[in-house]
């Protein structure tokens, strides 16, 4: 059995049962701009989007963002990720052949990481060219079941850098950042984008969800607060840090149909500094974080038969 560390911790809240309602959260002004969309499709310039009427629905499921402003589109249905830049595609890139992907991630060197957890049920470390650099397994320490796995996180630096995965309610360290593989280390929750802190979420009931904020260097105290939506959560669709420690949270709601869709933004100090909508559709979307705090939503426009991002500003006073 291979070596593994498994962090347990005794867990002490600092503060608790701070409670806010959506309705009296303020609106923030966000300046709004389109920044990519490309049609459905196998083309060159397109991304496969497919609803087969007996079959799993097809469509890219993740995306991410390199420092230098290039959009990586996972297009699962083409499988090839698709990168654009200033809304324009500036290269493909081929994915393995044999998996099902479902999450992206990058390296700072540009190494691409992808995650499927159904048919080869492994991370992929993959170059610029599609070339496979390793492959790590999903199950094995720390992980028994691979559908449990619905993320990736790559931590740049820091005595938490690593490639992790998102495994029931925890992070599970699999490689280094060079892509070999390590072992693996788990931690209560998620982590902030520059690997300093770690918060988790959950779901009380039909309309409250919890957010859980660990002290920074610390896995035994925490703090928390209650969000009350004041309407039935149909899912979190993601959540994001950004550099100054505040925390992004898409969430869509919706009793009757899932018809309201909302970016909450809390600070460092857990509170709910802001909301402002985004487009709501029936997919659960993808949202990613910059550092400087702006927001990229992809979605799927059924109507004009397009894949679009748009690019939200949130202007804080």
């Amino acid at each position: 059995m291979k070596n593994f560390i498994l962090l347990m911790v005794f867990l002490s809240c600092i503060l608790c049962n701070e409670a806010f309602s959506l309705e009296k959260i303020k609106s923030l002004k966000v300046i709004k701009k389109e920044v990519l969309q490309a049609k459905f499709g196998s083309k060159a310039d397109e991304i496969g989007v497919y609803f087969p009427p007996e079959a799993r629905p097809l469509y890219p499921e993740s995306f991410a963002l390199s420092k230098s402003g290039e959009i990586y589109i996972l297009d699962t249905a083409n499988k090839r990720i698709q990168i654009f830049k200033n809304g324009k595609r500036i290269k493909t890139i081929p994915l393995p052949s044999e998996g099902y992907f479902e999450d992206i991630s990058l390296t700072q060197d540009g190494r691409i990481i992808v995650l499927d957890n159904i048919n080869e049920k492994s991370i992929f470390i993959i170059d610029s060219q599609g070339k496979v650099i390793n492959k790590i397994p999903l199950e094995g320490d720390l992980i028994s079941y691979a559908p449990e796995v619905t993320g990736i996180k790559v931590i740049d630096s820091g005595k938490w850098a690593g490639i992790w995965v998102n495994a029931g309610g925890s992070s599970v360290k699999l490689a280094n950042l060079d892509g070999t593989e390590t072992m693996r280390v788990a931690v209560p929750g998620k982590f902030y984008n520059d690997g300093t802190r770690i918060f988790d979420m959950k779901i009380i009931g039909d309309a409250t969800f919890m957010l859980y904020v660990y002290n920074r260097g610390s896995l035994s105290k925490f703090e928390e607060i209650d969000i009350f939506m004041n309407d039935y959560i149909c899912f979190i669709n993601n959540i994001g840090t950004d550099n100054r420690e505040r925390i992004y949270i898409d969430i869509t709601t919706g009793a009757k149909a899932c018809s309201n869709s909302h970016v909450l933004i809390i600070n460092s100090n857990l509170q709910v500094i802001g909301k402002f909508k985004v487009i709501a559709t029936d997919i659960q979307h993808q949202f990613r974080v910059t550092e400087q705090g702006d927001v990229y939503h992809l979605f799927i426009d059924e109507k004009t038969k397009k894949v679009k991002i748009l690019k939200y500003e949130p202007i804080f006073d």
